[in-house]
């Protein structure tokens, strides 16, 4: 069994059509310059230029973002992600509970939207357990991902996509 959560067989056809260009948008659109150039609150414009730090197929909670840009409460990090005006394209849904568990989506922690958030970490390749939580193997240790750029220094770009 391979450690890592790459996107495998069996993605959704309808996922390809939809999402086909959405990873060289990312990378070629300028997200991290849209985000800081939005009418944002320095706390939101780093919370959602970490984002586009978490790979494809890869998750992280919501503990290990709020301490890599600095903040001591992953509550205050969710609320940001509630508001996230660039999503999926800026990937909220890569931010999980600590348990293992969804969290929340589009402001709801159950139904429609968690079924949704689910639906995109499958077809990112993440994998779940019987239980219903993610796959320890696809939860980023702290060590893997970098801290978060400030947002005025133009020499730390997040635009690309791992």
């Amino acid at each position: 069994m391979g450690s890592g959560c790459t996107a495998g067989e069996g993605v959704a056809e309808w996922w390809g059509r939809s999402m086909a260009g959405k990873a060289m948008r990312l990378k070629d659109g300028g997200w991290g310059q849209r985000i800081r150039g939005a009418e944002l609150t320095e706390f939101r414009k780093r919370v959602y230029l970490a984002l586009l730090e978490i790979p494809r197929g890869r998750v992280e909670t919501y503990g290990g973002l709020a301490r890599r840009i600095g903040c001591r409460s992953p509550r205050a990090v969710g609320q940001a992600l509630r508001a996230n005006p660039f999503a999926p394209d800026v990937p909220c849904h890569r931010v999980i509970a600590a348990d293992g568990s969804l969290g929340g989506y589009n402001g709801d922690v159950t139904g429609r939207e968690i079924a949704r958030k689910r639906r995109l970490l499958e077809a990112e390749g993440v994998r779940f357990g019987p239980d219903g939580k993610v796959d320890a193997a696809c939860i980023m240790p702290p060590e893997e991902l970098p801290l978060a750029p400030l947002v005025d220094d133009e020499r730390n770009s997040v635009d690309d996509v791992r």
